[in-house]
């Protein structure tokens, strides 16, 4: 199953969530994209218009500092990975371009089988705000 949307979202808020076995980031968009939602009555997943996202902390740095000098130099400035505090000064009022691709259960992505069907979405575009651009000149700066 191979459909892929591509759209560029406002990021409204920023939210990591991490423990001891992962760390993954929701990204909330000023602008609804195709995904999936769990009904709560049935406990199924079911197709749904959402305003969030959510990446592995890992991912999404990767994509990021691929896209964008700026943070990449600043990723390159720290000892440890970036946390709520980096994330939100970071993305709060980016524009991403993103593609969704929709992936079908079973079909196998990084070497496993998926078990439900779902969307993969890779950052393609990165537009920070201004003040984003202005604090990580700071950051950065001897």
């Amino acid at each position: 199953m191979l459909v892929t949307m591509s759209t560029v979202v406002t990021i409204k808020s920023v939210k990591v969530f991490e423990n001891e076995e992962f760390a993954n980031v929701a990204l909330t968009m000023g602008q609804t994209v195709k995904g999936f939602k769990l009904n709560r009555d049935t406990n199924a997943m079911e197709d749904a218009d959402v305003d969030t996202i959510s990446f592995s902390r890992s991912a999404l740095t990767r994509q990021l500092c691929d896209l964008n000098d700026d943070i990449a130099l600043y990723r390159a400035t720290r000892d440890r990975a970036f946390g709520q505090k980096e994330f939100g000064i970071i993305l709060f009022g980016a524009k991403l371009t993103i593609n969704r691709e929709l992936k079908a259960a079973g079909e196998e992505v990084n070497g496993k089988a998926l078990e439900r069907d779902c969307y993969i979405t890779t950052i393609v575009g990165v537009a920070l705000s201004e003040r984003a651009v202005r604090q990580l000149d700071a950051a950065c700066s001897l």
